[in-house]
């Protein structure tokens, strides 16, 4: 490739050499200004391989970083599915307030087991609330990860 690069380049400036100019000093010059582009051109291409190894490398992480986000996703679209299904149960079966079906309840001991009851669905369902506010945390701090990665994906490729 050198060879063929030095014959092209050659053929190219032989027509502007004088025949009666001294050939050395040209040659010379023109030697020291291949030889300096040939450098150039293997600086360049170094430079590219080691851009397409940073490339592959953040395209990797992006793809990490996307499989965590759909997974976290998944977590908090179930999570809030089973808030919603605990809401709804819970809207369904308050008719009355609670004080009052203390009043009119045939049996009170039935009544506050039932309340008892409730109050551990109010703790599921507050532990569900943390879960899903903790997973939602995450998602977003993931999301934004993304979005960095794609941004450093983007900036390798141009």
């Amino acid at each position: 490739m050198k060879a063929l690069q030095l014959a092209l380049l050659f053929s190219l400036l032989a027509p502007l050499v004088p025949g009666n100019a001294a050939p050395n000093a040209d040659l010379l010059r023109v030697r020291a200004e291949v030889e300096r582009l040939q450098e150039d051109a293997a600086e360049a291409g170094e430079n590219a391989q080691a851009a397409k190894i940073q490339l592959a490398r953040l395209q990797k992480q992006l793809s990490s970083v996307q499989q965590e986000a759909a997974s976290q996703k998944e977590t908090v679209d179930s999570i809030r599915n089973s808030l919603a299904a605990i809401a709804i149960a819970r809207y369904k079966s308050t008719g009355l307030g609670e004080s009052i079906e203390l009043l009119f309840s045939s049996d009170p001991t039935l009544y506050l087991s039932a309340a008892g009851s409730l109050e551990s669905v109010t703790r599921k369902q507050s532990a569900q609330l943390r879960k899903y506010a903790t997973a939602k945390q995450r998602l977003d701090a993931t999301s934004l990860t993304v979005s960095d990665k794609v941004r450093l994906v983007q900036a390798a490729e141009a």
